[in-house]
């Protein structure tokens, strides 16, 4: 394995390990400007980790590491939030026109017509509602300059042609470090379009109370 020093890794963390959504003793490196597919069978166990990661929640136990400074961006906290007094236009840094997309330089305007989303960029974060959070979310996660993006609600929302072809270009194209939490009881993901994700199997949790 590359000597890189992961941006995130979880060793041996519990928690809420005697519920059945909680984990036990999972273990698990996440590198710099790589893709990841985490998967389990319970929606509830990704939320989990999930939470873990955006650090939301604390371990019971074990110990996870994160990059001093980590900026980590999450489908779900972005689509659950109602607190973000910011202007939308300036949470996505509108003024500054471009961003790269797999090495290339790329104008934000570009997307927001694609979205069709000009309306939303007057409107402040949190009065953002239905198809205009999903606007907002996409183009968040895409214009996003480094760190760590989560994938896991956008899955199961169901989205137009365009929204679809932004959420591709994350997932492809983006130089973040990206993980998708992936409900393997489901379909929503066509796991052979992401040959080059790494995929990491999260156990179920055998300590807990059934």
């Amino acid at each position: 394995m590359s000597s890189q020093i992961p941006l995130v890794a979880f060793h041996r963390v519990c928690f809420m390990e005697n519920d059945d959504f909680g984990v036990s003793d999972i273990s698990f490196k996440l590198y710099n400007q790589k893709k990841y597919i985490l998967s389990n069978k319970s929606e509830d166990t990704l939320q989990c980790v999930m939470g873990l990661m955006e650090k939301r929640y604390q371990a019971d136990r074990g110990i996870i590491k994160r990059e001093d400074n980590l900026f980590i961006q999450s489908d779900r906290l972005l689509l659950e939030d109602r607190v973000i007094s910011k202007m939308t236009d300036s949470w996505l840094g509108i003024n500054s026109d471009f961003f790269y997309l797999a090495g290339v330089r790329k104008s934000k305007r570009f997307y927001v017509d694609l979205l069709k989303a000009k309306n939303i960029l007057h409107y402040p974060v949190y009065k953002l509602k239905k198809d205009d959070k999903v606007k907002f979310v996409l183009l968040s996660l895409l214009f996003q300059k480094s760190g760590l993006i989560l994938i896991n609600k956008l899955l199961n929302i169901e989205l137009d042609n365009n929204m679809k072809r932004v959420l591709n270009k994350i997932l492809i194209d983006s130089h973040n470090l990206i993980c998708i939490l992936h409900d393997a009881s489901k379909d929503c993901l066509d796991l052979d379009q992401y040959s080059d994700y790494k995929k990491i199997s999260i156990p179920e949790n055998s300590k807990s109370s059934k």
